[in-house]
């Protein structure tokens, strides 16, 4: 895979609109463990993530998570707080699922007012990335005595690329990058230790224009724009023009589109 780095010291990422309406099913088989091993935390936001993720990657400063809590035991009125709102804040929404069956044949759906089965609590938490630092996402019970928690860490990222795994690099400014075919693309994100950051709610790569080149994330959006969050998916040219691709925090991009 051949990469040219668009490299910055400091990015100054604009938030965007972030949708966190969730469901109520989520898988935890790749979820964090929490310290005292009692809840267990997962997140769905990004395309690597559809199925569950761990928490334990660093957010970029400015992102939007939801965060998923499954406690290990059945209990109402849990509160969640985070122990430093200046690196991020976290708000609880709770929804609920109706569960028949044990083990292997045991299977949930969303509650109704009908549920023959248990009606089990769903906790969401909606994340925002305020400063660089850490701070612990602390699960309380109702009477204000601590179930579990997580670390969560936030930092301004050391370094941003964009990856054409065809064999076509991203040049740099100014400079004009011939697109003949639909190449794969990847925006990456790294902290200063060079390990991989996340980046939900980002608006990471833009277009300046979507009927020339556009992106597609897990065949949706067609005719977006944009690519949030640090995502695979595919980078299109759609029609002979010309249009610039900015990647936040680096250099922008011109990219011509031959017939």
């Amino acid at each position: 895979m051949n990469t040219t780095n668009l490299s910055v010291l400091a990015l100054a990422l604009s938030a965007s609109a972030c949708n966190f309406s969730l469901g109520p099913m989520f898988s935890f088989s790749e979820g964090t463990d929490g310290v005292r091993g009692m809840a267990k935390f997962s997140t769905h936001e990004g395309i690597d993530c559809m199925f569950g993720c761990g928490v334990t990657a660093t957010l970029a400063v400015g992102s939007k998570d939801v965060i998923a809590v499954a406690p290990q035991t059945a209990e109402d009125a849990l509160r969640v707080v985070s122990t430093d709102p200046r690196v991020f804040t976290a708000n609880l929404e709770t929804s609920h699922q109706c569960c028949t069956g044990e083990g292997a044949a045991r299977s949930c759906s969303a509650a109704t007012s009908r549920c023959a089965g248990v009606l089990e609590s769903v906790y969401s938490v909606k994340v925002e990335a305020k400063a660089a630092g850490s701070a612990s996402l602390q699960v309380l019970h109702a009477d204000g005595s601590e179930l579990d928690h997580t670390v969560l860490s936030v930092a301004t990222p050391s370094h941003v690329s964009m990856e054409l795994p065809e064999g076509t690099p991203v040049t740099a400014a100014g400079t004009t990058l011939h697109v003949g075919v639909h190449p794969q693309y990847r925006v990456r994100m790294l902290d200063s230790n060079g390990k991989e950051m996340r980046a939900p709610g980002l608006d990471l790569v833009h277009s300046s224009d979507a009927k020339v080149a556009a992106f597609v994330v897990n065949g949706y959006d067609l005719s977006s724009a944009s690519a949030k969050g640090v995502e695979t998916g595919e980078f299109r040219a759609l029609a002979a023009g010309v249009a610039r691709i900015e990647v936040a925090g680096a250099d922008t991009v011109t990219v011509t589109v031959v017939p």
